[in-house]
């Protein structure tokens, strides 16, 4: 079962005296998922309350402190069932935790800044939309812009800033799963390039915490580029 991080859920079976116990590893406490779940958000926290007590879901502390999900049964015959509601919370919680449940303020700012660097840098004849989709229908995604070259290659850009490093991870797997999308857009032809410009300027963010979700964007070809330090190699993608 995947989970919007684009990691599979695994799920781990035990067996205590005469019960058998499924739990999640402490993999979500651990971050395994490519996440940490925003509990101090109280949008997210009664999500995350709702999933507990939807799927009957307990929790306990390792020796460690490492915090383990889990759910049991003395019926053998119901170990796949509690396997299924356990996966289930797994990705829902997770998946959720992907989500932005408040506004930010710092992206219309950030965008402000990129749209007049592209105006002032980019040569005539590069045609850059804002805020729309592949499509130029209302209800499809739309990216943060679309610039189209002289050649007529398209990259994709998306805008990330925020003001707690859990939007920026929010925001960088959106772009990705946005970019997988276009995949399957008629103009997947002419798609040239997938980046995500992050705002690296502002103090809430943190690159250690983002480096695993920019080496999965790597690794399905998609550019995760700073600010600060290259905004230049949007420029050069841009004219490709």
């Amino acid at each position: 079962m995947p989970t919007s991080t684009d990691m599979y859920v695994s799920i781990f079976i035990t067996k205590r005296n005469d019960a058998w116990i499924a739990t999640d590893g402490g993999w979500i406490n651990r971050g395994i998922y490519n996440c940490e779940l925003p509990l101090e958000d109280s949008v997210y926290s009664k999500i995350y309350s709702h999933f507990m007590d939807e799927f009957n879901i307990s929790t306990t502390d390792s020796p460690s402190g490492i915090l383990f999900h889990y759910k049991g049964t003395r019926d053998y015959s119901l170990i796949p069932n509690i396997v299924f509601d356990l996966a289930n919370f797994i990705s829902s919680v997770v998946s959720c935790a992907c989500i932005e449940y408040r506004s930010q303020h710092d992206t219309p700012v950030f965008k402000k800044t990129v749209k007049q660097f592209l105006s002032e840098r980019l040569p005539s004849g590069t045609n850059v939309a804002y805020n729309t989709s592949l499509t130029g229908t209302k209800n499809d995604a739309r990216f943060g812009a679309i610039i189209s070259s002289t050649k007529g290659k398209l990259s994709l850009v998306n805008f990330v800033s925020g003001y707690s490093a859990q939007y920026f991870k929010a925001g960088i797997y959106r772009s990705s799963f946005l970019f997988d999308m276009a995949e399957f857009s008629p103009a997947k032809e002419r798609i040239r390039n997938k980046i995500v410009l992050v705002d690296d300027s502002v103090t809430s963010f943190n690159r250690l915490r983002v480096n695993s979700i920019i080496e999965t964007c790597k690794n399905k070809d998609q550019r995760v580029l700073t600010w600060s330090n290259d905004r230049n190699e949007l420029l050069k993608a841009a004219l490709l």
